[in-house]
């Protein structure tokens, strides 16, 4: 591939965070760290489906809306972080309305919350990151992100990450300190995850080895646990395997679940299982969930209400719900992945909600449970409903459906496959992952 460097002016941004380009004989570019309406030198590095991805070289023109990134590794970790938050939200929104309306689907006028008016609020907000690892001149092992803008390799952080919780970002280096001194390095691992409780304000980590035979002295971890770092986990991950999945556990000292309150419900959930990035934004999202299916269901003027929480992990909004709401009588959640069920009926407990049940299932594949349904409560993954989930909502006809989502184009085309059921109650998007063009979205349909 030519890498000759050439200009490019930016029309617009993608779904990727990418900027577009269409040059006249190299035709369709993509480039990280750009904005639209700049006008930029390029460096290609890489051609993908037809399209060649470049690095800039230097900003001729720049954007009205760019500011100055707070970590150098930001095209790895957050990409977004040169524009406002005001703009980026924008952008957000406008990538939101063209989904919809490519389905036709027509949103009332919606807010993306929030604004982060004080834009400090929209930093240091993650409570999970999964580092890796690099090795520098000195032999000295840090911690990494895989480089995203520029070709392959990784970028060596040594100053945090900005969107990471602070505390997260000090457990690392602490652990780094370990893996320096114990004269392991980078080599030997796949990565080092770190969760963050928002509610106790501590740390789990989990470090994840290649070699099933690394030894590791118990007691020596556990000098490393105190009131921040509350469980250290050390564990052997299959090379064949995905870089953060457990083959077998080579040492565990400390707590192995965290918890989180989100509207007066307390939630655990194992290091290893899902829980929202940013717990103030999701309770903002609960908020505005129970306020305006509390309207809904007036109109249903019943008092004994049945919920189906699909995709519930470990029972999160369906038990939100059903401690908020106290017209719903039962609740039923669905999951599929194995240790949800138990953590989800303890949750249940913890918050004396005597009305739930768990079904351990494939969503599509626990369609008989879902019957007589008032409400259906979907948070699906990124692919969207699975045609038969789909399929079954048409012929179940729940009387109101609530759709959290973190793809809004699966969730149009998934709602336009409903849309002659359903009429739109309630829409609004979250800005869950500051800096990045990452966001989720929240719907309230009514049937017809």
């Amino acid at each position: 591939m030519n890498k000759e460097k050439f200009e490019v002016v930016i029309s617009h941004l993608n779904e990727r965070g990418y900027g577009v380009a269409n040059h006249e004989t190299k035709g369709a570019v993509l480039v990280l760290n750009s904005l639209p309406g700049e006008k930029l030198i390029v460096e290609p590095f890489k051609k993908k489906r037809g399209k060649l991805i470049a690095t800039v070289i230097e900003i001729i023109t720049g954007s009205e809306h760019r500011v100055e990134p707070r970590d150098d590794h930001f095209t790895s970790s957050s990409p977004w972080q040169i524009m406002t938050v005001d703009y980026e939200n924008e952008i957000k929104k406008s990538f939101i309305k063209s989904a919809f309306s490519f389905e036709s689907i027509n949103l009332p006028e919606f807010l993306v919350v929030p604004d982060f008016a004080n834009s400090d609020d929209s930093w240091h907000y993650r409570n999970k990151v999964e580092y890796s690892f690099y090795i520098d001149e000195k032999e000295h092992t840090t911690i990494a992100f895989h480089k995203r803008d520029g070709g392959f390799g990784k970028f060596p952080i040594y100053n945090g990450s900005s969107i990471a919780a602070k505390e997260i970002n000090t457990v690392a280096y602490r652990i780094v300190d370990f893996i320096n001194e114990k004269g392991w390095n980078a080599k030997q691992f796949k990565g080092l995850m770190l969760r963050y409780s928002y509610t106790t304000k501590t740390v789990i980590a989990c470090l994840y080895a290649k070699d099933p035979s690394l030894k590791v002295d118990k007691e020596e971890i556990e000098q490393l646990v105190d009131n921040l770092l509350t469980g250290f986990i050390v564990v052997h991950s299959n090379m064949k395997s995905p870089a953060y999945i457990t083959t077998n556990i080579l040492a565990e000292v400390g707590d192995k679940t965290l918890s989180d309150t989100v509207m007066n419900t307390q939630i655990d959930y194992n290091y290893d299982g899902f829980f929202q990035v940013n717990v103030p934004v999701f309770e903002k999202t609960m908020t505005d969930l129970v306020d305006n299916l509390c309207k809904t269901i007036e109109e249903l003027d019943k008092e004994d209400i049945k919920l189906y929480d699909l995709y519930a992990g470990v029972g999160t909004i369906g038990l939100i719900l059903a401690k908020n709401i106290p017209e719903i009588k039962h609740v039923f959640g669905i999951e599929i992945f194995t240790g949800t069920k138990q953590k989800a009926l303890q949750n249940a407990k913890q918050n004396k909600i005597d009305n739930y049940e768990f079904i351990e299932s494939a969503a599509e594949k626990a369609l008989d449970y879902i019957d007589g349904v008032d409400i259906l409560v979907v948070d699906p993954p990124r692919a969207g409903l699975h045609k038969d989930v789909i399929e079954k909502i048409k012929t179940v006809k729940p009387k109101v459906l609530v759709y959290l989502s973190c793809n809004y184009k699966t969730q149009a085309e998934n709602m336009a496959s409903l849309g002659e059921l359903y009429e739109l109650d309630f829409f609004r998007g979250y800005n869950y992952y500051p800096h990045t063009p990452h966001i989720e979205t929240l719907g309230i349909w009514k049937l017809r």
